[in-house]
């Protein structure tokens, strides 16, 4: 330690080297087989056009940052009461708040998935993240039940987020040849550190509504080039507040709509946990997302 003085220990992870040994066992091809056979099922189901066509005449990126202690106060209270992680929940305002925008009820993001819960993988210096497609329908249902198939999808995104990273673009390929370009460009990052709720009272309707006012946007930088239609990264804010930061493609995003869709995000997650017998506004005849959602009552 180069702190301390003090010796290293003994290694007790996987070396590189045994990883890549062990990454070729015909378990492990297996498991990178089954992530490979989930991916193109995602491919094939999700709505080809996810965002449209392009909508401005935009040539970059926007970044945005909207901190909301509201959202962190509604997602400790739907994982109590519905017995899931605020990942799920976090996960289930997010496609709901993205079809709500778009018309499309089934929501396709990739999750960027840590590796590390896997045996023996703990405490390798390796690179262990890898993404993984999160697929999940939120038509026609209630917020609880978004909720509840948000643990789902989220599950089978990390269960199928080990493999061979040279074996997904011939699957893409394979797809595109036979429906045509598909719009798989929406990512999802959750960098929080305390994911898990802990004891104590939970917080009651009046405080959550109340934590709504004290929401905040902020223009971050803007990025000369995108690389992905729409880039979500979660993060702990200050005083407990969950940070969200919004990257978009200004062809497809203008500001008006990045911040319609923060707000939207906060807004489906207070109603959740407030009314989660309430539908996702959500419909199998939605139409598209030509005119930015009215969130005006939403979580209010």
């Amino acid at each position: 330690d180069p702190v301390t003085g003090a010796a290293a220990g003994p290694v007790t992870g996987i070396t590189p080297l045994e990883q890549a040994r062990k990454q070729r066992t015909p378990h492990a091809l297996r498991k990178s087989e089954t992530a490979m056979v989930y991916l193109e099922h995602a491919l094939r189901t999700m709505h080809p056009k996810q965002f449209g066509e392009p909508r401005y005449q935009g040539d970059g990126c926007l970044m945005l940052r909207f901190r909301s202690p509201a959202t962190a106060l509604a997602v400790r209270r739907i994982s109590r009461q519905q017995d899931t992680s605020t990942s799920s929940a976090l996960l289930a305002a997010f496609a709901v708040a993205v079809a709500r925008f778009t018309g499309i009820g089934r929501v396709m993001t990739w999750l960027s998935v840590g590796n590390r819960f896997r045996p023996g993988f703990a405490d390798t210096v390796s690179a262990v993240a890898q993404l993984s497609p999160y697929l999940i329908d939120v038509d026609d249902v209630s917020l609880g039940e978004a909720v509840a198939r948000a643990r789902t999808s989220v599950l089978n995104a990390y269960k199928n987020a080990y493999f061979d990273p040279y074996e997904q673009d011939p699957v893409i390929d394979r797809v595109e040849a036979e429906r045509g370009p598909v719009d798989y460009s929406c990512f999802y990052l959750d960098r929080r550190r305390g994911r898990d709720v802990t004891d104590g009272p939970l917080p009651t309707d009046e405080e959550i509504r109340a934590a709504v006012n004290l929401g905040e946007h902020g223009w971050e930088y803007r990025p000369d080039m995108a690389n992905r239609r729409l880039f979500l990264t979660v993060e702990d804010g200050p005083a407990g507040a969950a940070d969200f930061v919004l990257t978009a493609d200004t062809r497809f995003f203008s500001e008006t709509d990045m911040v319609a869709l923060t707000t939207e995000f906060e807004a489906v997650a207070v109603r959740a946990a407030i009314e989660p017998s309430l539908s996702t506004g959500v419909g199998r005849q939605a139409s598209s997302h030509r005119e930015p959602v009215d969130v005006s009552t939403w979580g209010r």
